[in-house]
């Protein structure tokens, strides 16, 4: 364990640290922007998953082949990786993971209903998210001009 702690003072204002990733042994499914949608074409969530082991440590050298899955109200409309050297189509439901990560985002297709998905590697316990589809009331657009 590395740790860094930022003082002011001589006070402890921050602190951090660093563990040493054991094998990758399950992934990590998490939404960067809420679990709700609503059937607006703008309307998406970026899904971020991550190898970790058996600690929930990220793996940062894992390159597994990430597959994703919806089932419900939904559906992946991306997936990228952020390696400017990974040519694979973004409109796909599989992603390598660069530095032990990789995203999915995700649409829904219906105005209500339970979004579900899953992200599966060969050899990882895999992740599933819930995110429900709602319908939300339009907000009014004030303009300037």
């Amino acid at each position: 364990v590395l740790k860094a702690i930022a003082t002011s003072d001589g006070k402890a204002v921050a602190a951090d640290q660093l563990r040493t990733a054991g094998k990758p042994a399950k992934l990590l499914l998490t939404s960067e922007n809420g679990t709700t949608l609503s059937p607006d074409w703008n309307d998406v969530r970026q899904l971020a998953v991550r190898a970790v082991d058996s600690n929930g440590v990220p793996v940062p050298d894992n390159d597994t082949v990430v597959h994703f899955s919806v089932t419900g109200a939904g559906q992946i409309i991306g997936v990228d990786n952020g390696s400017n050297t990974d040519h694979d189509s973004f409109q796909s439901s599989d992603r390598k993971l660069f530095e032990g990560r990789a995203i999915a985002i995700v649409r829904t297709n219906a105005s209500s209903g339970s979004v579900d998905v899953t992200a599966t590697a060969e050899g990882l316990s895999p992740a599933v998210i819930h995110l429900t589809a709602i319908r939300r009331s339009k907000e009014k657009t004030f303009r300037s001009f």
